[in-house]
């Protein structure tokens, strides 16, 4: 049962770790000693017996927005958490000759997206009370990216499977925790991407004919989605084409062009992760 409890302190800073990661997403300088700190309750059941266990994090201050989609790296960001383990729960962990654990399943979220943080823990040292123990690591976020744009809370997981370990290897006995309401540790502004985007069209063409536009949109913040979605050709309020993007790249046939100087708008609406954008051409229709 006390083993249940030291997972729940473990579990804190793959939170650090991840939450970490993401800061880095916004690009944005940090105060140099500037931090967050959270505190959670998990409960964690062992044997069919649950055990609440307080948790405490700290990470590194968030900036307040960031690109949709982005992909961060792995290795991106380290954070180190302190994990104090009370002389009660420290004698159950000795007398099962457990030396540390590992969560391979932990990640903090960021709105829908999952900030995976695997932790390992190899040794314990004694805490300030008698009998207690602490246990340090270092969290390495691996890769993941960011949800669509929106505001979303970044949070402590809602659950997470712990592992402990002896010096022979795995103890073999998963403990998993849980919280019905994880805390929230910040929340991140999620904006669309901007684009370059291009309509290549023919200078004339013959009444009757179809006018071929290819247009291209690029994303405008590395790491982040290429666009998807319709391309719709617009000469005023009348739609003359639409194509879908595929790669970024949509082909457009525009028919029934009247005879003139037509001045045609290339529009893309955008997508979860891209901001909408539009170019002109103008094609010269003859009879």
């Amino acid at each position: 049962m006390n083993v249940s409890r030291m997972t729940r302190r473990i579990a804190v800073s793959g939170v650090a770790t991840a939450i970490a990661a993401g800061a880095l997403v916004g690009a944005a300088s940090t105060a140099a000693n500037a931090a967050i700190v959270a505190d959670g309750t998990y409960t964690c059941d062992v044997a069919g017996n649950p055990a609440q266990l307080p948790v405490h994090v700290e990470v590194p201050l968030l900036p307040g927005s960031a690109n949709a989609g982005t992909m961060i790296p792995a290795g991106l960001l380290q954070a180190t958490t302190t994990v104090g383990i009370p002389a009660e729960t420290a004698a159950i962990l000795q007398s099962f000759h457990v030396t540390g654990g590992t969560i391979d399943d932990f990640g903090m979220l960021v709105g829908t997206s999952t900030a995976p943080a695997p932790l390992t823990f190899t040794s314990f040292t004694p805490g300030t009370d008698a009998g207690s123990l602490v246990a340090s690591t270092l969290g390495v976020n691996q890769v993941f990216s960011l949800p669509k744009a929106g505001t979303y809370d970044i949070t402590l997981p809602t659950a997470f499977t712990f592992m402990p370990t002896t010096d022979s290897g795995p103890l073999g006995v998963p403990v998993t925790c849980t919280s019905a309401a994880p805390t929230k540790m910040s929340s991140i502004r999620i904006d669309k991407n901007t684009t370059t985007m291009t309509a290549k069209a023919p200078a004339s063409i013959k009444k009757g004919s179809a006018a071929k536009v290819v247009t291209t949109l690029a994303s405008n913040n590395a790491g982040t989605p290429v666009p998807t979605g319709k391309v719709v050709a617009k000469l005023g309020t009348k739609t003359v084409g639409t194509g879908t993007l595929t790669d970024g790249r949509a082909v457009l046939k525009l028919v029934k062009l009247p005879v003139g100087k037509d001045k045609v708008s290339v529009k893309y609406a955008g997508d979860g992760f891209t901001a909408a954008n539009k170019v002109p051409v103008t094609i010269k229709v003859t009879r």
